[in-house]
């Protein structure tokens, strides 16, 4: 039985699609108490006993509200991606995430080659 061939193609397309999405990306301190016009796609606040990522958080009265993504299938509550709501006057630290770029872009250029290098060796060694 032939193994399956893949395209060279589609593999450096998927590569790359996957480095853009996840990209060289860092946590950024955000000020607390933030601002009330704070929106952010992605927020990690952290109080005395826990940390949770918020996505698209936002500031609503005295507290940060967003959708935290659970932990275990219990948290659920049936909800994929319950809303939490953190008060203001227990974070500790609140960073918001940025990405790169230009690290990124680079990132790609330097693992590109060397997966498509890699691909051709286990191509010409597999005939």
């Amino acid at each position: 039985m032939r193994s399956p061939r893949f395209s060279l193609d589609g593999i450096l397309l998927v590569l790359a699609t996957l480095m853009i999405q996840t990209g060289c990306s860092s946590w950024r301190s955000v000020q607390v108490p933030p601002p009330q016009d704070l929106s952010s796609p992605e927020l990690r606040v952290t109080t005395s006993d826990a940390r949770v990522v918020l996505k698209d958080a936002r500031v609503s009265g005295d507290s940060v509200v967003g959708s935290a993504s659970p932990r275990a299938p219990s948290d659920w509550n049936g909800s994929p991606h319950p809303t939490a709501s953190v008060p203001i006057s227990s974070i500790s630290k609140l960073e918001s995430r940025h990405t790169d770029v230009f690290r990124s872009i680079g990132l790609a250029a330097i693992l590109a080659p060397a997966v498509a290098l890699g691909i051709a060796y286990a191509d010409m060694h597999s005939r």
